[in-house]
């Protein structure tokens, strides 16, 4: 059985996130928002949720309200909730398309993420970004400029979503990635994840 619950902002009339439970021999729990992060908010509701014996679908509403409700309390949820931009590209198969980014994805040279360009990506690479954010401002390597346009805008894709989402004003870190390839993340002064383009 799978149970989904889209959680609404009444007032703003807009999706905040999803939430989807799989039950059968066992309960499995699906988010936009990142496991992770739900992992290290929530874990005693997690193990409840992971194994409570589900007979109806009243109940299953239940727990999930429940969760959701929750989730909505926590203030530090809050920035991890969908942003406006991922309002036009909001539908039925929204969840799935970030569960498989959680599960699937694989991060390598050539990619171009911003929230024009590809919302649904850049908003799963933005709560990576969000969680991380101690770490990357420790042993990230700003760059000038300069650098940044000859290292990284080589072609016209690149170039045409830098000048839609950033400018030559924003913060410019460079970062190390597992494979050993570069990629740079452009902030906002108040170090907001505006596009990350890997090469």
């Amino acid at each position: 059985m799978v149970f989904d619950k889209v959680i609404y902002d009444e007032t703003e009339s807009k999706i905040l996130f999803h939430l989807r439970l799989y039950s059968d021999h066992r309960n499995r729990l699906y988010s936009g928002l990142h496991p992770k992060l739900l992992a290290n908010h929530f874990q005693h509701e997690l193990f409840h949720l992971k194994n409570a014996l589900i007979i109806n679908v009243e109940q299953a509403n239940r727990l999930l309200e429940a969760f959701a409700l929750k989730i909505l309390k926590n203030k530090e949820m809050i920035p991890y909730f969908y942003p406006e931009y991922m309002s036009s590209v909001i539908g039925i198969d929204t969840v799935d398309r970030i569960v498989w980014l959680q599960y699937k994805f694989n991060f390598r040279p050539g990619m171009v993420f911003s929230p024009k360009l590809c919302p649904i990506q850049f908003y799963y690479m933005d709560q990576i970004h969000k969680m991380s954010k101690n770490i990357i401002f420790k042993t990230g390597n700003p760059i000038l400029y300069e650098v940044f346009k000859a290292k990284y805008l080589t072609n016209s894709m690149v170039q045409e979503s830098f000048i839609k989402s950033a400018n030559e004003n924003d913060i410019f870190l460079e970062m190390e990635g597992d494979e050993e390839f570069d990629y740079v993340l452009i902030l906002s002064e108040i170090g907001s994840l505006k596009m990350l383009i890997s090469i």
